[in-house]
């Protein structure tokens, strides 16, 4: 029974017997066992692999440098990130699996076919970032990108993570043609992400109308959504440079807002841009999450950007 199997990974977790790193191990091998990952995934069922998703975020407190979520990435890799947007699952639902998918990357060892499985990640990524329109159509300064800011800072950085491990990926001669039209496409995002945050600091700096309830969850909206925009164009910098780099750490935006009030005044979205139009800022971000700190599920908006000439609508 999946719910007396949460309850015992529960009771486990908490015993003070059950910290050593031997034991954290064990556990999450216990889950991974329940997970059957060796059996793959047909692509349709989405009862098991909300399961699996619900084992894989239990797991997410255990994990460490030395306890590792290989066989989840390397499950998600293989059997489900293509599939995710096919699924008659809600936006929230969608956005929950590549979200554990991230929080899982940092703590992955190197795995098998790195070729392929990065391969289909840079290709679910880049449906979802749009082609830059040509300055020659006309009326393209009205053009209104669709940029799913949410749903790309999840997948940047799950390639951000594991290019570390695999730094070739992207500088492999067979990706070069992929590679020039990616990086094309992340200085057209680049350039709405940084009108967003501009328009979104002054709407944090600002006084608003309105109950102050109301107030707050405004303020805790506009706060994630600036956090996601700034997560993106860190990565961007990174991404962009020649070759890759990968040493930026973010703090994703779904974590607590407290994270996310102190890495607001240590990062900074906003750069210089340089002939590329791409920021060209090299200011430190905080450190990763603590991997201690078991994976919660706050509320989760969104990000809808404000509408115009240079802002896009978030796709639900």
């Amino acid at each position: 029974d999946a719910e007396e199997f949460v309850t015992i990974v529960k009771l486990l977790s908490t015993l003070r017997s059950m910290q050593t790193l031997v034991a954290r191990q064990d556990i999450v091998n216990m889950i991974i066992n329940q997970c059957n990952l060796d059996e793959g995934w047909n692509g349709v069922d989405t009862d098991r692999l909300s399961l699996v998703a619900t084992y894989m975020g239990h797991a997410m407190s255990l994990l460490s440098k030395n306890v590792h979520s290989t066989k989840f990435v390397v499950f998600m890799l293989d059997y489900v990130i293509e599939h995710i947007d096919k699924l008659p699952l809600s936006s929230d639902d969608k956005l929950d699996l590549f979200r554990v998918l991230a929080e899982m990357c940092p703590y992955s060892t190197e795995f098998d076919r790195p070729k392929e499985r990065l391969g289909k990640l840079f290709n679910v990524l880049m449906t979802f970032l749009p082609e830059p329109p040509l300055e020659t159509e006309p009326g393209t300064n009205d053009v209104t990108p669709d940029f799913q800011f949410s749903f790309i800072e999840c997948l940047m950085y799950t390639l951000h993570q594991l290019s570390r491990k695999y730094p070739d990926f992207l500088i492999a001669e067979e990706n070069e043609e992929r590679v020039k039209d990616f990086r094309l496409r992340l200085r057209y995002l680049y350039r709405g992400a940084s009108s967003y945050t501009t328009q979104l600091k002054n709407f944090l700096n600002g006084k608003t109308e309105g109950a102050a309830d109301e107030q707050d969850e405004q303020k805790k909206t506009r706060l994630i959504a600036y956090k996601i925009c700034s997560n993106v164009q860190v990565m961007i910098r990174d991404l962009c440079r020649s070759p890759p780099s990968f040493k930026s750490n973010v703090i994703l935006s779904w974590k607590p807002t407290e994270e996310l009030k102190r890495s607001l005044s240590e990062t900074d979205g906003s750069a210089t841009t340089n002939k590329n139009g791409v920021g060209t800022n090299n200011a430190t971000n905080t450190a990763a999450s603590n991997p201690a700190n078991k994976r919660a599920r706050p509320e989760k908006p969104l990000y809808r950007p404000p509408s115009g000439a240079q802002a896009g609508g978030q796709k639900n």
